[in-house]
């Protein structure tokens, strides 16, 4: 996914999809640099790179934002927000999803039949 401005708008569009030869963070690295190649479009425009938090690819050392850091010195790297929260939700399921589901649809419930004795 890219994030960029064009004609004063925000504008978020899929790159594209590409088979990695492997699971390394060499690979990523060489995966995104051709693409940004095939696609024309200069790797220093780049500001940003978000990712999920594997050490493939946020790994202080050796990391494909690591790789992309050393070819782009102001590139700001970070685990992606969205994924992070993600993996908090699925933590957060935990032995008490039942309870948790029964309580909020206990809460439906009573806030349905609420709006249903207002109608009356």
């Amino acid at each position: 996914m890219a994030r960029y401005l064009c004609d004063n708008a925000i504008r978020v569009r899929m790159l594209g999809v590409v088979e990695l030869v492997a699971g390394t963070s060499n690979a990523v690295f060489a995966a995104v640099m051709h693409l940004l190649e095939d696609l024309d479009l200069n790797y220093r425009n780049i500001v940003g790179f978000a990712s999920d938090g594997a050490s493939v690819m946020l790994g202080s050392r050796n990391g494909a934002a690591m790789k992309l850091k050393a070819k782009i010195p102001h590139l700001v790297t970070s685990h992606c927000p969205t994924h992070r929260l993600n993996l908090a939700a699925e933590d957060a399921e935990g032995p008490y999803e039942e309870e948790r589901m029964s309580l909020l649809k206990e809460a439906i419930e009573r806030f349905q039949a609420k709006k249903l004795l207002s109608l009356y």
